[in-house]
């Protein structure tokens, strides 16, 4: 087993509040290349998000996946998933479409890219309760989301636009993996070199709405175990280690209320 150093890149990223866009190429190209290649041997990760990201270098923005506790290996004839299944901050759409016979496939991961580009690039998140309405589950199924200012007044164009490649809800329309490195974001990419002389940005004062919890920033939610979506109303704006979301097959026409959501330790596969 590797021993990866320099802890979670939820942790850096918490310290740092956002990265440059400099930085963030750096942490994309890695993470791109890694979900090509599970991608390309037919594995959905289906639980992306900056805790399940490990730093091997912090000085040099070395990153790995981690915790495939919920990935799935798809066989060369079954490409489509139906467990409702990930992190609700960074749960793609057709996760939670409200149809009884929903299915998704590997693309769920470039939606959760999407929503961590997001996060790297402004600090804060592109979905949140505080946001609405709507909620933050119709948020994410509408692909509602914006660009504040001033938080994104400085960053560029392509960095916008491949956000909006990756936070697309139709999913034959959402990038891939290979549409993502090919990207003009990730062609402009310097040549290496060490990150603990490289500018950071700073983060301003965004002129959006807070959360009644330390308004947005960067903290971990508790453990909750079987408990509604209402039991997280304090705490699903933030940037947190959120329940993964369960639901039976017998009630994927239920209310949002109604789902449950769990956390990593305890679920269950019904693909």
């Amino acid at each position: 087993m590797e021993y990866v150093k320099d802890g979670e890149f939820f942790d850096f990223l918490s310290q740092k509040k956002k990265l440059s866009e400099y930085e963030t190429r750096i942490v994309f190209k890695q993470l791109f290349d890694a979900i090509k290649y599970l991608h390309g041997h037919r594995i959905a990760h289906r639980d992306l998000k900056p805790e399940n990201i490990l730093m091997s270098s912090a000085a040099n923005l070395e990153v790995k996946i981690s915790d495939f506790g919920l990935s799935k290996l798809l066989g060369p004839e079954h490409s489509l998933m139906k467990t409702l299944c990930g992190t609700r901050l960074y749960v793609a759409p057709e996760v939670i479409a409200r149809t009884p016979n929903r299915s998704y496939g590997r693309s769920v991961d470039m939606w959760s890219l999407g929503v961590i580009l997001y996060v790297c690039l402004c600090g804060n998140l592109p979905f949140a309760d505080e946001l609405g309405p709507p909620t933050l589950l119709d948020q994410i199924r509408l692909g509602r989301y914006k660009f504040h200012s001033p938080a994104w007044d400085n960053i560029s164009n392509n960095a916008k636009d491949l956000i909006k490649g990756l936070l697309t809800v139709n999913v034959n329309n959402r990038l891939t993996v290979s549409q993502a490195l090919a990207h003009p974001f990730m062609q402009t990419l310097p040549s290496p070199r060490s990150i603990s002389n490289a500018p950071i940005l700073t983060r301003g004062n965004e002129n959006i709405p807070q959360t009644r919890r330390n308004q947005r920033s960067f903290s971990r939610s508790h453990t909750y175990t079987d408990s509604t979506e209402a039991d997280f109303a304090d705490d699903e704006a933030s940037f947190v280690t959120a329940g993964t979301v369960e639901l039976s097959s017998s009630s994927l026409q239920s209310a949002d209320s109604d789902i449950q959501y769990l956390y990593e330790t305890s679920y269950f596969s019904i693909d």
